[in-house]
Protein backbone atom coordinates (compact mmCIF):
# COMPACT_ATOMS: atom_id res chain seq x y z
CA UNK A 1 0.00 0.00 0.00
CA UNK A 2 2.90 2.37 0.79
CA UNK A 3 3.91 1.71 -2.78
CA UNK A 4 0.85 2.50 -4.36
CA UNK A 5 1.15 6.18 -3.25
CA UNK A 6 2.05 8.78 -5.58
CA UNK A 7 0.49 12.04 -4.40
CA UNK A 8 -2.77 12.12 -7.11
CA UNK A 9 -5.37 10.83 -4.97
CA UNK A 10 -7.30 9.56 -7.89
CA UNK A 11 -4.51 7.55 -9.17
CA UNK A 12 -3.59 6.41 -5.42
CA UNK A 13 -7.63 4.86 -5.29
CA UNK A 14 -6.98 2.86 -8.20
CA UNK A 15 -3.79 1.52 -7.46
CA UNK A 16 -4.89 0.80 -3.93
CA UNK A 17 -7.58 -1.16 -5.16
CA UNK A 18 -5.52 -3.09 -8.18
CA UNK A 19 -3.29 -4.17 -4.71
CA UNK A 20 -6.20 -4.78 -2.52
CA UNK A 21 -7.88 -7.50 -4.67
CA UNK A 22 -4.37 -8.85 -5.93
CA UNK A 23 -3.54 -9.60 -2.64
CA UNK A 24 -7.32 -11.28 -2.03
CA UNK A 25 -6.32 -13.14 -5.20
CA UNK A 26 -3.37 -14.92 -3.82
CA UNK A 27 -4.99 -15.53 -0.29
CA UNK A 28 -8.06 -17.71 -2.15
CA UNK A 29 -5.21 -19.54 -3.49
CA UNK A 30 -4.42 -21.18 -0.32
CA UNK A 31 -5.32 -24.79 0.22
CA UNK A 32 -5.10 -24.51 4.08
CA UNK A 33 -7.72 -22.47 6.16
CA UNK A 34 -5.53 -21.46 9.09
CA UNK A 35 -3.08 -19.77 6.66
CA UNK A 36 -5.99 -18.46 4.87
CA UNK A 37 -7.34 -17.24 8.11
CA UNK A 38 -3.75 -15.83 8.77
CA UNK A 39 -3.23 -13.83 5.39
CA UNK A 40 -6.82 -12.93 5.68
CA UNK A 41 -6.04 -11.01 9.39
CA UNK A 42 -2.87 -9.37 7.36
CA UNK A 43 -5.25 -7.89 4.94
CA UNK A 44 -7.40 -6.41 7.65
CA UNK A 45 -4.82 -4.79 9.70
CA UNK A 46 -2.62 -3.66 6.40
CA UNK A 47 -5.76 -1.84 5.58
CA UNK A 48 -6.40 -0.53 8.77
CA UNK A 49 -3.04 0.44 10.30
CA UNK A 50 -2.07 1.82 6.65
CA UNK A 51 -5.06 3.34 6.04
CA UNK A 52 -7.11 3.79 2.66
CA UNK A 53 -8.27 7.41 2.40
CA UNK A 54 -7.63 8.00 -1.37
CA UNK A 55 -9.80 4.10 -1.75
CA UNK A 56 -12.94 5.61 0.29
CA UNK A 57 -12.75 9.07 -0.40
CA UNK A 58 -12.52 8.68 -4.63
CA UNK A 59 -12.42 5.06 -5.67
CA UNK A 60 -15.32 2.86 -7.05
CA UNK A 61 -18.44 2.49 -4.73
CA UNK A 62 -19.15 -0.49 -6.37
CA UNK A 63 -15.93 -1.76 -7.07
CA UNK A 64 -15.12 -1.04 -3.33
CA UNK A 65 -18.23 -2.92 -2.07
CA UNK A 66 -17.37 -6.15 -4.00
CA UNK A 67 -14.40 -6.45 -2.41
CA UNK A 68 -15.07 -5.61 1.51
CA UNK A 69 -17.60 -8.31 0.60
CA UNK A 70 -15.24 -11.17 -0.63
CA UNK A 71 -13.19 -10.23 2.50
CA UNK A 72 -16.24 -10.37 4.83
CA UNK A 73 -17.78 -13.37 2.91
CA UNK A 74 -14.47 -15.17 4.03
CA UNK A 75 -14.58 -14.40 7.44
CA UNK A 76 -17.91 -15.44 7.86
CA UNK A 77 -17.32 -19.07 6.71
CA UNK A 78 -14.32 -19.57 8.48
CA UNK A 79 -16.12 -18.15 11.67
CA UNK A 80 -19.24 -20.53 11.68
CA UNK A 81 -17.02 -23.49 11.41
CA UNK A 82 -15.70 -24.79 14.81
CA UNK A 83 -12.30 -22.93 14.63
CA UNK A 84 -10.49 -24.86 16.91
CA UNK A 85 -10.95 -28.08 14.78
CA UNK A 86 -10.10 -26.68 11.70
CA UNK A 87 -6.23 -26.02 13.69
CA UNK A 88 -7.00 -21.98 14.70
CA UNK A 89 -5.65 -21.34 18.31
CA UNK A 90 -8.52 -19.59 19.98
CA UNK A 91 -6.56 -16.59 20.73
CA UNK A 92 -6.04 -15.73 16.93
CA UNK A 93 -9.79 -16.26 16.54
CA UNK A 94 -10.28 -13.76 19.17
CA UNK A 95 -7.53 -11.35 17.73
CA UNK A 96 -8.96 -11.73 14.32
CA UNK A 97 -12.66 -10.75 15.48
CA UNK A 98 -11.01 -7.57 17.39
CA UNK A 99 -9.09 -6.27 14.02
CA UNK A 100 -12.91 -6.92 11.70
CA UNK A 101 -14.77 -4.81 14.04
CA UNK A 102 -11.86 -1.95 13.40
CA UNK A 103 -12.62 -2.22 9.97
CA UNK A 104 -16.06 -2.42 10.06
CA UNK A 105 -16.42 0.34 12.30
CA UNK A 106 -14.12 2.44 9.67
CA UNK A 107 -16.25 1.54 6.54
CA UNK A 108 -19.19 2.50 8.07
CA UNK A 109 -18.32 6.40 9.05
CA UNK A 110 -16.91 7.01 5.83
CA UNK A 111 -18.97 9.75 4.88
CA UNK A 112 -18.34 11.41 8.21
CA UNK A 113 -14.90 11.65 7.87
CA UNK A 114 -14.78 12.05 3.60
CA UNK A 115 -18.02 13.51 3.25
CA UNK A 116 -21.03 13.14 1.70
CA UNK A 117 -20.19 12.87 -1.73
CA UNK A 118 -18.31 9.19 -0.23
CA UNK A 119 -20.04 6.11 0.62
CA UNK A 120 -20.16 4.07 3.88
CA UNK A 121 -19.45 0.31 3.70
CA UNK A 122 -20.87 -2.99 5.10
CA UNK A 123 -18.39 -5.31 6.70
CA UNK A 124 -20.65 -8.18 7.97
CA UNK A 125 -18.04 -10.90 8.64
CA UNK A 126 -20.11 -12.92 11.08
CA UNK A 127 -23.51 -14.92 10.29
CA UNK A 128 -26.45 -13.58 12.50
CA UNK A 129 -29.83 -15.69 12.43
CA UNK A 130 -32.48 -13.84 12.26
CA UNK A 131 -34.49 -13.62 15.91
CA UNK A 132 -37.42 -16.56 15.75
CA UNK A 133 -40.74 -14.99 15.64
CA UNK A 134 -42.58 -16.00 19.10
CA UNK A 135 -45.11 -18.63 18.79
CA UNK A 136 -48.93 -17.32 18.92
CA UNK A 137 -50.46 -17.08 21.99
CA UNK A 138 -52.85 -20.37 22.80
CA UNK A 139 -56.69 -19.90 22.31
CA UNK A 140 -58.54 -18.76 25.30
CA UNK A 141 -60.11 -22.49 26.92
CA UNK A 142 -63.63 -21.51 28.44
CA UNK A 143 -62.83 -23.69 31.51
CA UNK A 144 -66.27 -23.83 32.69
CA UNK A 145 -67.82 -25.97 29.57
CA UNK A 146 -66.87 -29.20 30.54
CA UNK A 147 -68.15 -28.75 33.91
CA UNK A 148 -71.73 -27.29 32.67
CA UNK A 149 -72.07 -30.30 30.09
CA UNK A 150 -71.49 -32.53 32.99
CA UNK A 151 -73.77 -30.87 35.70
CA UNK A 152 -76.52 -31.15 32.80
CA UNK A 153 -76.31 -35.17 32.74
CA UNK A 154 -75.93 -35.27 36.25
CA UNK A 155 -72.41 -36.52 36.24
CA UNK A 156 -68.77 -34.76 36.06
CA UNK A 157 -67.07 -35.11 32.12
CA UNK A 158 -63.46 -35.82 32.33
CA UNK A 159 -61.04 -32.85 32.33
CA UNK A 160 -59.51 -32.13 29.31
CA UNK A 161 -56.08 -33.03 28.43
CA UNK A 162 -53.56 -30.41 29.11
CA UNK A 163 -50.84 -29.74 26.44
CA UNK A 164 -47.78 -31.70 26.63
CA UNK A 165 -45.93 -28.79 24.90
CA UNK A 166 -46.01 -25.35 23.41
CA UNK A 167 -46.56 -27.74 20.15
CA UNK A 168 -49.73 -29.11 21.22
CA UNK A 169 -51.42 -26.26 22.60
CA UNK A 170 -54.28 -25.05 20.98
CA UNK A 171 -53.01 -22.50 18.18
CA UNK A 172 -50.52 -23.64 17.16
CA UNK A 173 -49.53 -24.59 13.84
CA UNK A 174 -48.18 -28.29 13.64
CA UNK A 175 -45.81 -29.69 10.85
CA UNK A 176 -45.83 -32.79 8.86
CA UNK A 177 -44.65 -34.99 11.42
CA UNK A 178 -46.11 -32.96 14.77
CA UNK A 179 -43.62 -31.05 14.87
CA UNK A 180 -44.19 -26.85 15.10
CA UNK A 181 -44.35 -25.30 11.73
CA UNK A 182 -40.61 -24.26 11.06
CA UNK A 183 -40.36 -20.26 10.35
CA UNK A 184 -39.78 -19.63 6.84
CA UNK A 185 -37.72 -16.20 7.95
CA UNK A 186 -35.18 -18.22 9.35
CA UNK A 187 -33.92 -19.74 6.19
CA UNK A 188 -31.44 -17.91 3.89
CA UNK A 189 -33.31 -16.27 0.88
CA UNK A 190 -32.78 -17.54 -2.23
CA UNK A 191 -30.49 -14.06 -3.34
CA UNK A 192 -28.33 -14.71 -0.35
CA UNK A 193 -26.72 -17.98 -1.68
CA UNK A 194 -23.90 -17.63 -3.66
CA UNK A 195 -24.16 -18.16 -7.69
CA UNK A 196 -27.27 -17.13 -7.39
CA UNK A 197 -29.17 -15.51 -10.68
CA UNK A 198 -33.31 -14.52 -10.97
CA UNK A 199 -34.75 -17.02 -13.40
CA UNK A 200 -38.49 -17.15 -14.82
CA UNK A 201 -41.16 -19.69 -13.92
CA UNK A 202 -39.69 -21.46 -16.42
CA UNK A 203 -36.70 -21.62 -15.38
CA UNK A 204 -34.74 -18.99 -18.00
CA UNK A 205 -32.46 -16.52 -16.82
CA UNK A 206 -34.19 -12.85 -16.48
CA UNK A 207 -32.54 -10.83 -19.07
CA UNK A 208 -31.76 -7.04 -17.59
CA UNK A 209 -34.66 -5.51 -19.46
CA UNK A 210 -37.03 -7.66 -17.82
CA UNK A 211 -35.44 -6.72 -14.40
CA UNK A 212 -35.50 -2.99 -15.71
CA UNK A 213 -39.36 -3.54 -16.28
CA UNK A 214 -39.79 -5.24 -13.13
CA UNK A 215 -37.84 -3.18 -10.97
CA UNK A 216 -39.93 -0.07 -12.59
CA UNK A 217 -42.86 -1.07 -12.19
CA UNK A 218 -42.39 -1.63 -8.45
CA UNK A 219 -41.28 1.42 -7.50
CA UNK A 220 -44.46 2.81 -9.77
CA UNK A 221 -46.43 0.60 -7.56
CA UNK A 222 -44.36 1.60 -4.19
CA UNK A 223 -44.91 5.54 -5.11
CA UNK A 224 -48.84 5.50 -6.10
CA UNK A 225 -49.98 3.74 -2.79
CA UNK A 226 -47.06 5.52 -0.51
CA UNK A 227 -45.35 2.51 0.56
CA UNK A 228 -41.95 3.65 0.03
CA UNK A 229 -40.19 5.82 -2.25
CA UNK A 230 -37.45 5.79 -5.38
CA UNK A 231 -34.84 6.59 -3.01
CA UNK A 232 -35.45 4.41 -0.61
CA UNK A 233 -35.87 1.54 -2.12
CA UNK A 234 -32.32 2.10 -4.13
CA UNK A 235 -30.65 2.85 -0.44
CA UNK A 236 -32.57 -1.04 0.69
CA UNK A 237 -30.51 -2.40 -2.73
CA UNK A 238 -27.26 -1.05 -1.10
CA UNK A 239 -26.05 0.73 -4.62
CA UNK A 240 -26.18 4.67 -5.31
CA UNK A 241 -27.57 6.40 -7.81
CA UNK A 242 -25.20 6.75 -10.15
CA UNK A 243 -24.93 2.60 -10.48
CA UNK A 244 -29.05 2.37 -10.65
CA UNK A 245 -29.27 5.12 -13.32
CA UNK A 246 -26.60 3.26 -15.11
CA UNK A 247 -28.17 -0.17 -15.48
CA UNK A 248 -31.90 1.82 -15.50
CA UNK A 249 -30.88 3.60 -18.96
Amino acid sequence: LAASESGSVGGDACRFFNALYAAYEDIMAFTSTPSKFEHLIGWIMAVCRHGIGALLERGDPDRNRVLFKFIAEEFKKIFKQDTAALGIDTGLHEFAITWCGHLQKMLRSVKKEYGEYSENYAFNYIYKPRPKKAAPAPAPVALGVNVAAAAAVGKAGPPSPSPTSVAHAPGVKQGGTGQPKIDEDDEPKAWEQEGWVPRTKGGKQKSPNVIRGELQRYIDKCKADGTSTQTAIIEKMGVNNNTYRRFMN
